[in-house]
C-alpha cells in the first residue's frame, strides 16, 4: 500500500557557531501523501460497497464481529434441528419394529422387515450423535 511506503524526509534546524539554534523537523512529498489518501478511501468505499451489498447493514448489523456471531448461532440452531429430525426419525424407525414385534415369532417377512427398521433405528441415531 502507499501508506508503507511513504518516505520521511527531514531538514536539519538553523545551524549557528555549530550549534542547533532552531530544530529541524521531517515532512513527506505531498504527492505520495495524496496518493496514499485517494488509495486508502478508495479502500473504505469498497468495504463499504461489500458491507451494504451483502445486505449486513440492512440487517442491522455493526460490524463483522456481530455477522460472525450470527452466523455462529445460526449453525448451532442448525445442528440442534437437524439432530432432532435423526432423533424424530429414529423414533419413527423404532415404531416401526414395535409394529412387527408380535409378528415376528411367526411369519418370516415380518423378521426381515423389523431387522430392516432395526437396523434404520440405529443408523439415525448414529447420524443424530454426529450432530450432538
Amino acid at each position: 500500500m502507499k501508506c508503507d511506503e511513504l518516505q520521511r524526509h527531514s531538514i536539519r534546524g538553523v545551524m549557528f557557531n555549530g550549534e542547533e539554534i532552531c530544530g529541524g523537523f521531517a515532512y513527506y512529498d505531498s504527492d505520495e501523501v495524496d496518493e496514499a489518501i485517494a488509495e486508502l478511501k478508495d479502500k473504505i468505499q469498497q468495504k463499504d460497497f461489500f458491507w451494504e451489498g451483502c445486505g449486513f447493514a440492512k440487517m442491522g448489523f455493526k460490524n463483522t464481529i456481530a455477522v460472525y456471531e450470527y452466523l455462529d448461532n445460526l449453525n448451532a440452531e442448525k445442528r440442534k434441528l437437524k439432530r432432532a429430525l435423526w432423533l424424530a426419525r429414529a423414533e419413527r424407525a423404532h415404531l416401526k419394529v414395535l409394529e412387527y414385534w408380535p409378528d415376528y415369532c411367526h411369519n418370516a417377512h415380518c423378521r426381515i422387515a423389523e431387522q430392516k427398521w432395526d437396523k434404520v433405528e440405529r443408523k439415525c441415531r448414529a447420524k443424530a450423535e454426529e450432530y450432538e
